[in-house]
């Protein structure tokens, strides 16, 4: 619903502009209340940007800020988005925007209300009518927002804030627009030559079946190379662990009483779009029907958690009191576990990037194990996997140390094994090229020798990515670059990695098509554009955040 921006008709800006200015009059009024959803906007300091403190409602507001990004981006919440967690770091957003309205703020930049309510407009410019956009910024003003704790005033502080910082992003960019088309001319040029080239490749593998292993050195190996194989520190906890699936049938009956469920999921649906639920057998849009009912299984298994969550935290306030009580005391958990009947267990050692073996667990599972200790044993919050709500307390950490020589014997003869191999094949690649070196031989005729591989790839270009035939063999990525340096006729030193190495001869070079380049140069000029304005911006902002000094910034969730 807002993800896209549209040309507009200049009748569809007006209506949009009159009413974001007349909710400016509202909203941005100093003597209205601007509270959101119980969040307190007192002014107790929550760190500080460039010595400057930061109170809890400005941190909470610029929070906010991030959130109305994702959402209007990405058409759903952080929060709704099952893929979010692997690209969305709601913390690094939040400092960032901190940086960004620091610099608007210095650089004291007005935005006036026609920019902001053009952007509006510019945003909720996507439906079939005018009536239809309208009805979308009003969506989200009065229905979407508030059920986030939001106001219409947030969105406005957002959007006069967002057009501020694109300006100051456009200024950034400048320098990196500057293209003329003959540096845009050589540039398609050097991308696009293609570079035919042939190399002998010295390859581990194929020395590893004439290593002899000798008991004596593989020890050896293992004491210079201990730290290699250290167990790293882990820790036990002790849980007790409340299955989701208890709670169904409270969650069903809670369902049951809410008189507008058939609306929620509707509005849910729509407010999400069609688009999003996907099928996960075949990628497919689902039909509204099944859509709808994997929204009310959510709702469902949200509804059970919380109530899981619920009677954990009983547990876990018992279980505070008793280590208030006795301290020094341990067991708390497994006794306290006892006495209410309730099954107890403790995990296997796990270290700081694993996962506790035989649970289904999160990595706020792991974090908070790891943030235990003596003066701190147990997690006071509920710890919700995908099945399971647990409580947590520390049972034992065990330091890092060498692990027992049965345990890794076979992997350190592997070790070994491959260390002495990628030897040989550096000292074979060295003397290939020491005889190259010498003369009087071509290359190619001082391949025909045991473990040299002649390899004579398809041409490629300085803008090739990869050719699938040479996966597995060697680093693409080294031998284009160091093929793009050489002239025809010319071959490379004996270039190492960890797989062994090659020596590479350019056998030639071919200039690009020019009436394949006048035809690609405008699309690749804007290419080179957009790319030359992404590296400014990047700079820019690198600069900017190297001047900003950030302190004391809670993570947001201590900051709720």
């Amino acid at each position: 619903m807002f993800t896209t921006i549209r040309r507009h008709q200049k009748w569809l800006w007006l209506v949009i502009i009159v009413l974001v200015i007349i909710s400016f009059t509202i909203f941005l009024d100093p003597t209205v209340s601007t509270s959101r959803g119980g969040v307190p906007t007192g002014s107790e300091e929550f760190g500080s940007i460039n010595g400057r403190p930061i109170t809890r409602e400005e941190l909470m507001a610029t929070y906010n800020e991030v959130q109305l990004r994702f959402l209007l981006e990405n058409n759903r919440w952080p929060d709704q988005d099952p893929n979010a967690r692997l690209w969305f770091d709601p913390d690094q957003r939040l400092r960032e925007r901190l940086i960004m309205l620091e610099t608007l703020r210095d650089y004291n930049f007005k935005v006036t209300d026609k920019a902001v309510a053009q952007w509006v407009a510019t945003v909720f410019g996507n439906g079939a009518n005018g009536s239809s956009s309208v009805d979308a910024y009003r969506q989200l003003t009065e229905r979407i927002l508030p059920e986030r704790g939001m106001t219409a005033a947030d969105f406005q502080r957002y959007a006069r804030n967002e057009v501020g910082i694109r300006y100051l992003l456009q200024l950034a960019a400048a320098s990196g627009s500057l293209v003329t088309p003959r540096e845009a001319e050589l540039a398609y040029q050097r991308e696009n030559e293609q570079i035919q080239v042939e190399f002998a490749l010295f390859s581990v593998s194929n020395h590893l079946a004439e290593v002899i292993i000798d008991p004596d050195e593989v020890a050896r190996y293992y004491t210079n190379n201990m730290a290699r194989y250290r167990v790293p520190e882990r820790v036990e906890v002790s849980y007790v662990a409340y299955d989701i699936t208890n709670y169904l049938a409270e969650a069903d009956l809670k369902l049951s009483q809410l008189t507008n469920l058939t609306e929620q999921i509707e509005s849910f649906y729509q407010q999400r779009g069609p688009e999003t639920f996907l099928d996960p057998n075949d990628g497919k849009i689902m039909t509204p029907e099944a859509a709808k009912a994997q929204i009310k299984d959510q709702l469902r298994q949200r509804s059970a958690t919380d109530a899981a969550r619920r009677v954990a935290m009983t547990f876990a306030e018992e279980l505070y009191s008793l280590y208030e009580q006795r301290p020094n005391e341990q067991d708390h958990l497994e006794r306290l576990a006892a006495a209410k009947g309730l099954p107890a267990a403790v995990t296997e050692p796990f270290a700081q990037f694993e996962m506790p073996p035989g649970l289904e667990v999160g990595r706020d599972f792991v974090q908070a194990a790891f943030a235990l200790s003596p003066t701190q044993p147990m997690a006071t919050e509920p710890l919700a996997g995908p099945n399971q709500v647990f409580i947590i307390a520390l049972k034992r950490r065990i330091p890092s140390g060498p692990p027992e020589w049965s345990a890794v014997e076979q992997r350190v003869t592997a070790d070994y094994r491959r260390a002495r191999a990628l030897e040989a094949a550096h000292r074979a690649g060295q003397e290939f090229y020491d005889r190259l070196a010498a003369g009087g031989q071509p290359l190619q005729e001082l391949t025909g020798q045991p473990h040299i591989t002649w390899v004579k790839p398809r041409p490629f270009s300085p803008g090739t990515t990869s050719i699938p035939e040479l996966e597995g063999q060697v680093n693409f990525a080294q031998l284009k670059d160091t093929a793009v340096r050489l002239a025809a006729g010319k071959h490379s030193n004996l270039v190492t990695n960890n797989t062994g190495g090659f020596v590479l001869e350019v056998t030639s070079r071919q200039p690009v098509d020019e009436a394949k380049m006048k035809e690609e140069l405008p699309a690749f000029l804007d290419r080179l554009r957009q790319e030359r304005e992404r590296e400014a911006i990047n700079e820019w902002f690198r600069k900017q955040s190297e001047n900003t000094l950030l302190a004391g910034i809670p993570t947001i969730g201590n900051s709720r």
